[in-house]
């Protein structure tokens, strides 16, 4: 027979500082129950009621360690599908219908016309470029002298280094080390091929490993693993990052014949230019800080990430990118979309979540296909990120033509 919880009692503890919130799992020893008194507690404290928070279908034994920590209880978000959206892909192959999580109706409607458009004309072609994510390491040495000379030893003993650093790193593989010298200072390009997860700390443990060898084959060397800003804004975002791609770098693209696009879209190839020369380059070049060349990319990455449960200050950096558009002569508009950094990750934390697991089960993300599951999701994301921008730009408010002939 379960002994009863003397609830009152914990509150007087957590009153009285004896207990706190977060130590509630490992005192009562059940992440639910920890998570029910929390939860009543802050609505006996606050005097408000948690009702809607505490309707979940989460098991909090189950996801504590790896998901949330000092829970409540869950939240629920408007899930959405978009689609059919027609991809031609390496990875992703045929008509798909995309979960999105937003509380932003607009969002939904103008993705589900571009992938109407997009479908009618043949659907999205997509293709990821490069599949790679970098972390750094600053190096101080003595002097410039020092720095070139650890620079070239670090070139010549490349596959030490690799060695060292895949005895620790999971899911990954070194590719490459590259290097910015700057006075007595080097910073270290560590890049690393991935597949389905992107374990941050298991790429740091490998440069750590990097490190120690540096240390024991070369003198007057400090070595400080940091992702410093020259490089890396780490889950932000950076004008490098337009260079140096940090996740999966993917392009789709697709043509879209004029009656098409006169149809669903109620526009033509040349209002869409215009729509894009106003505002993409012309707003972007008076803003002068803008690295983006785009109109809804963070809109509909987000929306995917929330659904399927990424990491979602993934979404700054997967964000950056351009969209392009030319009109050809066979009255058609081609356009395409440029992601240099998607990140996305589809096995570990989000799979094993119930309701974030099912929405990738609607793209055909499963545990069965481990080592194309992230590439295929990447182009997915690519061809939905097209479809919203196609839209966005046949329903700009105020026709940029009429704007630019204002003027």
């Amino acid at each position: 027979m379960k002994k009863e919880v003397d609830i009152e009692n914990i509150f007087k503890k957590i009153e009285k500082n004896k207990l706190s919130l977060p130590k509630l799992d490992s005192f009562l020893g059940n992440g639910n129950l920890a998570t029910l008194i929390r939860r009543l507690y802050l609505e006996k404290k606050l005097g408000i009621n948690l009702s809607s928070i505490a309707s979940t279908i989460l098991d909090f034994d189950e996801i504590a360690s790896r998901n949330i920590e000092n829970s409540i209880g869950a939240i629920q978000i408007p899930l959405a599908v978009v689609g059919p959206l027609s991809i031609n892909g390496d990875y992703a192959s045929g008509e798909f219908y995309i979960p999105l999580a937003t509380t932003r109706k607009a969002v939904v409607s103008g993705i589900n016309r571009g992938c109407e458009a997009i479908t009618l004309s043949g659907g999205a072609r997509v293709k990821i470029i490069k599949n790679y994510i970098v972390r750094h390491t600053l190096l101080k040495t003595k002097n410039l002298a020092e720095a070139i000379k650890i620079d070239e030893w670090i070139k010549k003993n490349f596959e030490l280094l690799k060695d060292a650093a895949e005895r620790i790193i999971q899911h990954g593989k070194l590719k490459e080390i590259r290097s910015f010298i700057a006075g007595n200072i080097i910073w270290l390009k560590h890049v690393y091929l991935v597949e389905d997860i992107i374990n941050e700390n298991s790429l740091t443990k490998g440069i750590n490993e990097i490190c120690e060898t540096l240390k024991k084959n070369l003198d007057n060397i400090k070595c400080i693993t940091f992702d410093e800003n020259l490089h890396d804004s780490f889950k932000g975002s950076s004008y490098l990052d337009e260079f140096h791609s940090k996740g999966k770098y993917v392009i789709a693209e697709a043509l879209i014949k004029d009656d098409i696009l006169e149809k669903v879209l109620k526009t033509s190839p040349e209002k869409i230019y215009y729509n894009k020369l106003a505002e993409n380059l012309i707003d972007n070049n008076i803003a002068i800080c803008s690295i983006n060349y785009n109109i809804r990319f963070a809109d509909i990455i987000t929306s995917m990430y929330m659904a399927t449960g990424q990491d979602l200050l993934r979404a700054i950096r997967s964000s950056i990118g351009c969209t392009r558009i030319e009109i050809r002569e066979e009255s058609s508009l081609y356009i395409s979309v440029t992601l240099p950094n998607l990140e996305v990750e589809v096995i570990e934390k989000n799979i094993e979540l119930p309701t974030q697991r099912e929405a990738l089960s609607l793209i055909g993300i499963t545990e069965e296909n481990p080592h194309i599951n992230a590439s295929k999701f990447a182009e997915i994301v690519a061809s939905t990120v097209l479809a919203g921008e196609l839209n966005s730009l046949a329903t700009v408010r105020l026709s940029a033509h009429e704007r630019l002939n204002s003027h």
